[in-house]
């Protein structure tokens, strides 16, 4: 099994990784570094989150329904707009 050095990868590189990783490929992963890419993986989490806000903000201000919103998202409009209304 071929490892991979998370250490070595820049943060688009490792985004690209997580994005196309199967379960199976965490199994790559050296030894004693799984809280690297724990942690990156929370990073990339945490910054796609704020980007969503952002979106659906800029998206609200540009007079879309909170139903294109969820439609765009694959949610309920109650859905999103219960989890963006605030943001």
């Amino acid at each position: 099994m071929m490892t991979l050095n998370i250490d070595a990868m820049t943060d688009d590189e490792l985004a690209t990784w997580f994005e196309n990783a199967e379960f199976e490929d965490f199994d790559s992963v050296i030894d004693g570094k799984i809280e690297v890419a724990l942690a990156r993986a929370k990073a990339l989490e945490t910054q796609a989150q704020e980007n969503m806000r952002r979106t659906v903000s800029l998206a609200r201000e540009e007079g879309r329904t909170w139903q294109e919103i969820g439609d765009a998202l694959g949610m309920t409009r109650q859905g999103a707009h219960k989890r963006f209304a605030h943001a």
